[in-house]
């Protein structure tokens, strides 16, 4: 039995053992998963209002069609990751609001606690995935201002 052959059973025992979620409450609960806060769709998939996206694109000054249309990509990325802000906040907000509400905590360290919350630090991975498609997105608008006569 050749390694490529032990590597194909190995998955497919494997794959028996990894089959997600079996019981009815267990998928009811994974399905409402992405319905949570909305962020896991990404940037490009989000229904960003228009007017502003065209706001932002218009300060930015794009002239030529290369330009537009890396001034869009970085409006809808810096709207995004304002989205994801702003979710972050209502959540920290409510944390540290619940947990000074429990006992004798002043709310600066109730904040403290609240960021080792799972929740938490769950939406720091979108935070810092908006973070890096905004950058990613400035930089494009940068390169295109560069090779701008």
């Amino acid at each position: 039995m050749n390694n490529s052959s032990r590597r194909q059973l190995a998955n497919r025992r494997n794959a028996l053992s990894s089959t997600g979620p079996i019981t009815r409450s267990g998928k009811s609960r994974v399905r409402q998963n992405a319905l949570k806060h909305g962020l896991a769709a990404g940037p490009l998939a989000q229904k960003l209002p228009k007017r502003r996206i065209e706001a932002i694109v218009n300060a930015l000054g794009a002239s030529d069609p290369q330009s537009h249309a890396a001034a869009v990509y970085f409006a809808q990325a810096h709207l995004y990751w304002v989205k994801v802000a702003k979710v972050r906040r209502r959540a920290l907000a409510h944390k540290a609001e619940e947990i000074a509400g429990m006992g004798d905590l002043s709310r600066r360290a109730a904040q403290a606690i609240a960021l080792s919350d799972p929740e938490l630090i769950r939406l720091e991975r979108y935070e810092k995935r908006a973070l890096r498609s905004r950058l990613k997105a400035a930089q494009a608008l940068g390169q295109n201002h560069r090779e701008d006569p």
